[in-house]
């Protein structure tokens, strides 16, 4: 049974996909970090249901800064800084230089808080601050060539079997073999790695023991020392008392 597993050519496929990098696509699905994916246990049951196999863990795919996920958020504090999947977004080069809802309102009202739903208790209208952040973000990527439809640039936060690594499966005919390669390469890093630290602790452990050396030398020089001041200090000391 283990053998089977071992030799399974989706286990070795799922393992490459796993260690190789990875593009993100217009078809990509985002389902955000860890942390914040929600299961869609209603398609788990359905294939649970029409196969009798409980499948791996689904997540609701969702994006950053929608109407839907950002219906929550009082202003746009809060919009940029704790809505869900708010951390796909490049902090330093583009979220710190984006306009607040203040600055970008047009109805006349000096505020920063969005305007309530009506029917919807605490719920907020975002639709049109999401139109600008999702705007200036799709300028942002387009200017660095990156996808202008799926904004998240991290894949990490993707489906993994919907990545861009699918195209280059084609290309291998043993996942295994590739799986193999490329854990070996990363053993050999983590092997020069290691023995460079040890060179490196080496280094300092025969300057420390050459201090050493230098420390004991003067401590026996010292002590030398004190015993011959310690026998002129009792000679005289005996005179004294024999004068």
């Amino acid at each position: 049974m283990w053998k089977d597993f071992t030799d399974d050519p989706i286990v070795w496929k799922h393992l490459y996909l796993q260690n190789t990098p990875t593009k993100i696509l217009d078809t990509s699905v985002h389902i955000g970090p860890k942390s914040a994916r929600q299961r869609d246990h209603n398609k788990e049951y359905e294939i649970y249901r029409d196969t009798g196999v409980m499948p791996p863990p689904i997540f609701c795919e969702g994006k950053p800064f929608t109407p839907e996920s950002t219906k929550r958020c009082r202003d746009s504090n809060w919009f940029l800084n704790n809505s869900w999947c708010c951390d796909c977004m490049p902090p330093a080069s583009l979220k710190s230089k984006l306009k607040s809802w203040r600055e970008v309102r047009s109805d006349g009202v000096d505020t920063d808080d969005f305007p309530c739903l009506p029917g919807y208790g605490n719920y907020r209208d975002t639709g049109v601050y999401c139109a600008y952040v999702n705007s200036e973000w799709q300028n942002y990527n387009r200017e660095r060539g990156l996808s202008t439809h799926n904004l998240c640039q991290n894949p990490d936060h993707y489906e993994t079997s919907t990545l861009g690594a699918l195209e280059d499966c084609k290309k291998k005919k043993s996942f295994k073999k590739w799986t193999l390669k490329i854990l070996e390469k990363e053993r050999k890093a983590k092997l020069a790695k290691a023995t460079r630290e040890k060179k490196a602790k080496l280094k300092k452990l025969e300057k420390a023991r050459r201090v050493m050396e230098i420390l004991e030398r003067e401590y026996l020089e010292a002590e030398e020392a004190e015993e011959k001041a310690t026998k002129m200090f009792n000679n005289i000391s005996t005179s004294v008392k024999l004068a």
